[in-house]
């Protein structure tokens, strides 16, 4: 069964991993290199953190237009809204 969140962290890995690659052969100062190095680290799991949050929102929110109840609600909070305007 296909799983989002774990292709998203994939593909996040593939693409830090080729940058870290592109640093370890082109930055041979090793203090830089591991600066360069934390770096990319830092945005991996950033990313991830934000993949994360986005993919537990789009979850709850469908859950929530998937729930019949939440279109009850709605339609009373209308019908609520739409009798207070001629008041």
């Amino acid at each position: 069964m296909y799983n989002l969140h774990t292709s998203a962290h994939s593909a996040v890995d593939s693409f830090q991993s080729t940058k870290k690659q592109f640093v370890d052969l082109f930055v041979r100062h090793k203090e830089l290199n591991s600066i360069c190095t934390k770096f990319i680290n830092a945005q991996s799991k950033y990313t991830k953190e934000a993949i994360d949050t986005g993919i537990a929102t789009v979850s709850a929110l469908t859950m929530a237009f998937a729930n019949a109840q939440f279109y009850n609600d709605m339609l009373d909070s209308l019908k609520l809204h739409t009798s207070h305007k001629g008041e």
